[in-house]
């Protein structure tokens, strides 16, 4: 999903706002987050989460991307076992193949 960057702010602002938030929702920090760049070389960064619902973990990921004018947030959920082995490469590459413009 992509937002104006309103207010404007740079990845650092925009990564410290999610995390925030989604901390505030109940997901809990799954290892530090991760510095990435897009297909066209667009620095992100990789915010990873886990929370519990009825007994089971999720994992929930968000890549986030910002430009003069957008903040991209590319979003990967599920159980926990879909966040390996293959699955695990094939989540990783999708999120950072976005290309802008």
């Amino acid at each position: 999903r992509a937002e104006e960057n309103k207010p404007l702010g740079n990845l650092d602002f925009w990564s410290e706002a999610l995390d925030r938030q989604l901390q505030q929702a109940s997901y809990k920090p799954d290892g530090k987050p991760e510095d990435v760049k897009s297909a066209t070389g667009i620095p992100g960064r990789r915010l990873k989460y886990t929370r519990e619902n009825q007994g089971r973990t999720y994992r929930y990921w968000m890549t986030v991307f910002v430009t003069d004018t957008r903040v991209f947030c590319v979003e990967a959920g599920g159980d926990q076992d879909r966040f390996k082995g293959k699955s695990l490469e094939t989540l990783q590459k999708a999120a950072d193949s976005i290309t802008f413009g």
